[in-house]
């Protein structure tokens, strides 16, 4: 089960809170963020090469052909729209009541 928009949200927040926080929201300022594995092998095809092997490789090969393996992204917050209620725990998964 995931939150809709038509959902209302988190009961253990006020409905301004709920308000608020239900969508991705962007904040000030930026970070820097390794590239995951697909990325890297994204950009190596790109140049033309067949990557293989785990990330340490890959980050080898990236780094061989002068390819950037961070970026920039934007600070954000991420809603709770379209994300995983936390069911389990209530009906007896992992820590859950039973």
């Amino acid at each position: 089960m995931v939150f809709k928009s038509s959902d209302v949200g988190p009961f253990w927040m006020t409905p301004a809170e709920q308000q608020q926080m239900q969508h991705r929201t962007t904040m000030e300022g930026q970070r820097t963020q390794q590239l995951a594995k697909a990325e890297l092998v994204q950009q190596l095809k790109a140049q033309g090469i067949i990557a293989k092997g785990n990330k340490a490789a890959i980050q080898a090969q990236t780094c061989e052909q002068n390819l950037p393996m961070e970026e920039m992204r934007q600070k954000t917050i991420k809603g709770w729209e379209g994300n995983q209620k936390d069911s389990c725990r209530c009906y007896g998964g992992k820590d859950g009541l039973m």
